[in-house]
């Protein structure tokens, strides 16, 4: 039995040990391994906070961590659990199936006829009740893909009449039929252009559901004031490895979020100008501007960045959003030459308080024997300076942590990914979060 393996079957047991009727929903090919995407797991609405506890435990048995969690629904919870090995179990569990207010399923109608087949450790939905939920996801999403399609055909496959019965219980009868043509042929083209009707037609026999409207608007208020994205930023003198250590983290953290973002510096005013910026040649070859005009520019900075900050940032942490900066505006204080700074670093400090600050910064300790081996054009005095500046950047900041920048790029990236985790473990356990809230 693999390692992976053995934490989710651990899971399977502690949920059959504690009394909690449970079934996973979509394709189990492959399991009880931990695959790549996400496992769907409906239970009834009262052990929502039993499962989130089992959780917990399992990460701490493993010698893992919950790093995120993301209330998509109302009563549907995305759980990402990292693992010493570097792998991501990611578990979507939720209970009955709400859209748009209107209960569609109920995790009871979903549990009933549960079963373990072929020999497998955990219980899955009888076919047409899992062929109801799983088309009905995709119907609401708009889009299928051909796995997903394969599966449905599967399902319909093995229980054809009741499968059927659903699709007339839902919809028309031509668009029952459609759609029963698109499973079958494994093609989702051909009910994609009456998506919007399917939809109408899945939600129009179910009235919406008040004590579901207000459990939505509490969970919208709760990703406004409390946002599941999170903000780093990196930094370093050139040659530490920022940009490889970027490249890394922005392939390992993406199971952490619904997307990664990623800047340079400062945040854009726009969503259209998010590209990082291209290398500066010769950072320190112009001489610093005066005392006024660097006051003035680090002022035109504290606006900007706020203004990006409110613009862009602030809707990506909220859509839980993994965002990552190259450089950001406390680097004038390390390297006031690279941005022509001839303020004195007071001056700095006093507008970094207008500054939105990254939940994370990771600044990357390189030694000058390192950076220069990297960074030919950088000098001998040059490099010791930044080192220093760089190391004493670290102790100031509040949460700031340094990494070891002269290891091998894969042991910098695992460590840079191990500080992001526990940044956000320590920020749900501050949170209140163990089961919902």
């Amino acid at each position: 039995m693999s390692g992976d393996s053995a934490v989710l079957l651990a899971f399977f047991r502690t949920l059959e040990a504690e009394c909690i009727p449970y079934c996973v929903v979509g394709d189990v090919a492959g399991l009880p391994r931990i695959p790549a995407n996400d496992i769907d797991i409906v239970c009834a609405a009262e052990h929502q906070d039993r499962i989130g506890a089992a959780i917990h435990v399992l990460a701490e048995r493993f010698g893992g961590q919950v790093a995120q969690v993301l209330q998509h629904e109302s009563n549907a919870f995305y759980r990402v659990l990292y693992l010493p090995d570097g792998l991501y179990l990611k578990l979507d569990v939720c209970s009955d199936y709400v859209v748009a207010a209107r209960r569609l399923l109920t995790a009871a109608w979903l549990l009933e006829g549960r079963r373990k087949v072929g020999g497998r450790a955990f219980f899955t939905c009888a076919p047409e009740r899992e062929f109801a939920y799983y088309l009905m996801k995709k119907i609401s999403k708009g889009y299928a893909a051909d796995a997903a399609l394969r599966h449905l055909g599967a399902l319909f496959d093995e229980a054809p009449a009741p499968c059927r019965a659903v699709l007339t219980a839902t919809w028309a009868a031509d668009e029952a039929a459609g759609i029963e043509r698109a499973v079958l042929a494994r093609d989702w083209q051909l009910v994609k252009p009456s998506i919007g009707e399917l939809r109408r037609q899945m939600t129009a026999r179910h009235p919406r559901v008040p004590s579901a409207f207000f459990a939505e608007a509490r969970r919208v208020a709760a990703r406004v004031l409390q946002p599941s994205g999170f903000t780093i930023a990196v930094l370093g003198p050139d040659g530490s490895g920022k940009s490889t250590l970027l490249d890394a983290l922005q392939e390992r953290l993406a199971p952490l979020g619904r997307g990664v973002a990623r800047f340079h510096l400062k945040p854009p005013l726009t969503a259209t100008a998010r590209a990082a910026a291209a290398p500066v040649d010769n950072p320190h070859g112009r001489a610093p501007r005066g005392l006024f005009l660097s006051t003035l520019k680090l002022g035109y900075f504290a606006v900007v960045y706020t203004a990006g900050w409110l613009s862009t940032v602030w809707l990506l942490r909220r859509r839980s959003h993994v965002v990552l900066f190259d450089r950001y505006y406390h680097d004038i204080l390390a390297d006031p030459l690279r941005y022509r700074n001839g303020a004195p670093a007071w001056t700095v400090r006093f507008f970094a308080r207008f500054v939105p600050r990254p939940d994370l910064f990771l600044i990357l300790d390189a030694s000058p024997n390192t950076v220069r081996a990297r960074k030919a054009e950088v000098s001998a005095a040059e490099s010791e300076r930044q080192h220093a500046a760089y190391r004493a950047l670290a102790h100031e900041i509040p949460g700031a942590h340094l990494v070891d920048a002269n290891a091998a790029a894969e042991i910098v990236a695992g460590a840079g990914e191990r500080l992001v985790v526990q940044a956000m473990a320590q920020r749900l356990s501050e949170r209140g979060f163990r089961g919902q809230h």
